[in-house]
C-alpha cells in the first residue's frame, strides 16, 4: 500500500491510519502556519482560541473597554 501526499512524498500507513493525510514535513509546514490565542477567563482558568472567535471573546473580557 503505497500512499503519496501533495507534494510527492510517500506517507507511512501506520500513520495514514490514524488520520494523517499528509507527509510529515507537509504536517509541519501546516501546523507552524495555524495561530491559536490563549486567554484567560475569570474563573476558568486558560482557554485556546482561534480564528475569528478569538476577537470576540477579547472584547468580552473587559466589559468597561468600549472599542
Amino acid at each position: 500500500m503505497n500512499i503519496e501526499c501533495e507534494c510527492g512524498a510517500s506517507i507511512k500507513p501506520a500513520r495514514y491510519v490514524l488520520g494523517y493525510f499528509t507527509c510529515l514535513a507537509c504536517g509541519e509546514l501546516a501546523a507552524r502556519r495555524k495561530k491559536y490565542t490563549v486567554i484567560p477567563l475569570h474563573k476558568q482558568g486558560y482557554m485556546a482560541f482561534s480564528g475569528a472567535d478569538a476577537r470576540a471573546v477579547v472584547k468580552q473580557i473587559n466589559p468597561k473597554n468600549h472599542q
